[in-house]
């Protein structure tokens, strides 16, 4: 699997029902600076290290994760079966340096026992 989501050039997460990564592409772990590796099976609010799941409340149980576009569109879209095209969501992202903000749009298509979570327009 992991040879063919790679072909695809833009950024693409598979997460299951319960928010854990399944698998991304090389173009999703060169922006998110993650490994395949390293993020199958994390939660995917660490994979894109989230502030807000990095808080001690955090990890799906804060405040900020009820309201997470990311979170509440994958989750429509395992409820419904219909995507999410093109939803703007802005992410804080904790990196070392500092605390930013990533502007994007998802989108978000089931697939048989997954949601494909495409990644678009990433800008810090």
């Amino acid at each position: 699997m992991q040879r063919h989501i790679d072909r695809i050039p833009i950024p693409i997460v598979l997460v299951d029902a319960n928010n854990t990564t399944v698998a991304m592409n090389a173009k999703a772990c060169e922006i998110l600076g993650r490994t395949p590796a390293s993020s199958t099976g994390a939660q995917f609010g660490l994979v894109f290290d989230c502030v807000h799941y990095l808080l001690p409340e955090g990890r799906g149980r804060s405040v900020h994760c009820s309201g997470c576009v990311i979170r509440k569109s994958v989750a429509a879209t395992f409820d419904t079966g219909e995507p999410q095209v093109l939803v703007p969501a802005t992410l804080s992202i904790d990196n070392p340096d500092q605390l930013s903000n990533a502007a994007l749009t998802i989108t978000t298509v089931k697939r048989d026992r997954v949601v494909l979570l495409r990644i678009e327009n990433l800008q810090q």
